[in-house]
């Protein structure tokens, strides 16, 4: 079976994000984000064990400098940055750059001279002369909208409707006005769909898209996460995004989020080299520590990339018919009991439930591995 990945970055943000501790300052050098391990997406694709265009590539997101243009498939917009990080102009043309890439089609630049680097590009990726029969999208930001967009375009076109379709969608916000249904429907050719959401981010255009119609036929899975829309891919800053004279110690949320993309794109068949493979007790212990720190991730909603969201005092989840305020959607309320939250999400507490009972761990030795937890669930009038 031969399987296919394409990774989509977010806005403002390319291929060349892998580096640990990598900056992406803004255009004013006001401010950045820092990725402690390299951000999420550049880093999978980098760790991917064979060739680009062999069985997988990555596209740079909208507004992150037009470096990837002149490799496209398709005649490049080369739209400017700040229109890019606005409004997403250039994902339209990722996803027609994308789709060419998988049809092997070189009808843009096969009979013109030059296009040295795609004519290259084209002799690889012909050379898995294998049908492709999965599909699997990963994305975050605008990178993550851009997963849907490319699911929907692949279900009408005629040579790629019989693909079945996998999304990984980190945060997936396509900025103010960009709800079209082509980014927030999922169609029939979607088998999986896993998606990431930042609890605490509170700017202005950066409702993340929640997908109404997920009649897939695969699984489904929602994570809530703490921490802003860059904590979810790797920003370790106490602020989510500036780096000057700040602590850069969150870095839990980064990693697990890292560790759940791994584990199903490797149960999707992807060859990853580096992987962080953590143990239930480590993500456990993770999940604690996000526990104890979790005021300092609230406090966190007081920075803001743009202006802030005075419309509601908590994050909105959304699609083109409707925004909902977190707390009204059940997938991401945290596991609540007698008026508190003991997990950080539903996956915490159904590993922290499993792990307990596959180790045979009484509450004592549990207390010692998971002090923050354990302590919440004691202060419980009962024991769930």
């Amino acid at each position: 079976m031969s399987i296919f990945t394409l990774f989509f970055c977010g806005t403002g943000s390319n291929r060349n994000d892998s580096t640990p501790n990598a900056v992406i300052e803004d255009k004013d050098k006001n401010g950045a984000w820092i990725f402690h391990a390299g951000e999420l997406i550049s880093t999978l694709a980098k760790n991917m064990i064979e060739q680009e265009f062999y069985s997988w590539i990555i596209v740079d997101g909208p507004g992150s400098g037009n470096l990837q243009e002149q490799e496209k498939w398709v005649k490049p917009g080369n739209h400017h940055n700040i229109m890019g990080q606005l409004l997403g102009k250039g994902w339209e043309n990722n996803v027609a750059h994308a789709l060419a890439v998988l049809k092997a089609d070189p009808s843009f630049f096969a009979q013109q001279p030059g296009y040295i680097a795609q004519k290259k590009q084209f002799q690889i990726r012909t050379t898995n002369s294998q049908p492709i029969e999965v599909v699997n999208l990963v994305g975050w930001s605008r990178g993550g909208v851009t997963c849907h967009m490319m699911a929907n375009a692949m279900a009408k076109d005629p040579k790629l409707s019989h693909i079945k379709v996998n999304i990984f969608a980190i945060d997936p916000v396509p900025g103010l006005f960009q709800f079209a249904k082509h980014r927030t429907k999922i169609k029939s050719n979607v088998h999986d769909y896993y998606v990431v959401y930042a609890r605490h981010e509170a700017s202005l255009g950066f409702t993340p898209v929640m997908a109404n119609n997920l009649d897939v036929s695969g699984k489904i899975a929602f994570y809530a996460m703490p921490g802003r829309h860059a904590t979810v891919v790797g920003n370790a800053s106490e602020t989510g995004d500036n780096i000057y004279n700040r602590p850069t110690d969150f870095t839990e949320v980064g990693k697990i989020v890292r560790c759940l993309v791994e584990k199903q794109l490797t149960s999707w068949g992807v060859k990853l080299n580096h992987t962080l493979s953590l143990t239930d007790e480590v993500m456990l212990q993770y999940y604690d520590i996000m526990l104890a720190d979790l005021p300092k991730y609230q406090l966190m909603s007081k920075y803001v990339y743009t202006v802030r969201d005075y419309f509601s005092a908590e994050r909105k989840v959304g699609n083109e018919s409707q925004n909902k305020k977190w707390s009204q959607l059940s997938m991401l309320a945290s596991p609540h009991f007698s008026g508190k939250d003991i997990f950080i999400n539903q996956h915490h507490m159904n590993l922290f439930i499993n792990y307990q009972s596959r180790m045979r761990l009484n509450e004592a030795d549990m207390a010692k591995k998971f002090p923050t937890t354990c302590q919440l669930i004691t202060e419980l009038p009962t024991y769930f």
